[in-house]
């Protein structure tokens, strides 16, 4: 499967994120039809992990296999902040519900 990490907005009707082994991120929206890259500094590393931000219709998470990740700004189209490296990898990234802004890899 060309995209390991595809994940449904969980409000926003259609939408959804693709994560890709190259390390590159697609939105698309399945209402409208329309496509767009989000521009990543991560290249040729696989995508492992993307979750969208529950409380926020723009906002997600990405980690990439060698430990990098990222929350994002799909409606600027940006990088909003980069974390330090995981020397051990990332597998998995989940938003704490009952505590906005908090995740856990």
């Amino acid at each position: 499967h060309p995209y390991p990490a595809p994940r449904w907005h969980p409000t926003v009707n259609g939408r959804l994120l693709l994560g890709a082994p190259d390390g590159s991120l697609t939105v698309i929206n399945n209402v409208d039809g329309k496509k767009s890259s989000v521009e990543s500094k991560v290249k040729n590393c696989p995508v492992e992990d993307v979750q969208w931000d529950p409380l926020s219709t723009d906002y997600l998470l990405v980690a990439w296999k060698m430990g990098d990740m990222a929350l994002f700004d799909i409606a600027q189209k940006v990088e909003v902040f980069r974390f330090d490296r995981l020397s051990q990898g990332i597998r998995s990234i989940a938003w704490v519900r009952s505590e906005p802004g908090n995740f856990v890899t």
